[in-house]
């Protein structure tokens, strides 16, 4: 379940983010100023790593319960964006979205180190992480591909 989501989430994350600044865009925020607000995600989701790596450590936290509620609150988020109209509110969209998003692959990576014992640990985490770069890879590329495939579709020309 964890590489069909973290598949998901690589191949899709890109169009999410476009998606993001298009809102903004309908909402009268230009897309310079919309850009920037990048910026929460990315700091926040780097901050949140080890925070939820040393809460990993804990005995009686499992680190798939907190990507279960990390998933929850990005999805319930993601779901409250359309009433974000205001700047404040999409930047409290983003620090919350970086937030998930860091714990979501911090807990990841924890976890499927800990579904192997001893030796086979490093192989099943070199194996994890060998399938989402592929995927990491090849999603952008295939995903403009569908996209331009789908969109000259819709003009009508082969």
């Amino acid at each position: 379940m964890f590489l069909l989501f973290e598949k998901r989430k690589r191949y899709f994350s890109k169009a999410h983010f476009f998606l993001q600044v298009r809102y903004c865009e309908t909402i009268g925020i230009p897309p310079t100023q919309s850009s920037k607000l990048y910026i929460y995600s990315g700091v926040t989701s780097l901050l949140i790593r080890p925070v939820i790596g040393r809460l990993c450590d804990v005995k009686w936290i499992q680190a798939h319960f907190l990507f279960q509620i990390a998933a929850a609150l990005e999805g319930i988020a993601s779901l409250l964006l359309a009433l974000a109209t205001k700047n404040v509110y999409l930047v409290l969209y983003f620090i919350l979205y970086g937030c998930t998003d860091g714990a979501m692959g911090s807990a990841m990576c924890v976890a499927v180190m800990f579904c192997f014992k001893g030796a086979k640990r490093v192989r099943g985490f070199g194996l994890f992480q060998s399938i989402t770069n592929i995927v990491s890879a090849f999603g952008p590329a295939l995903g403009g591909t569908s996209d331009s495939l789908y969109l000259v579709s819709l003009r009508g020309r082969p």
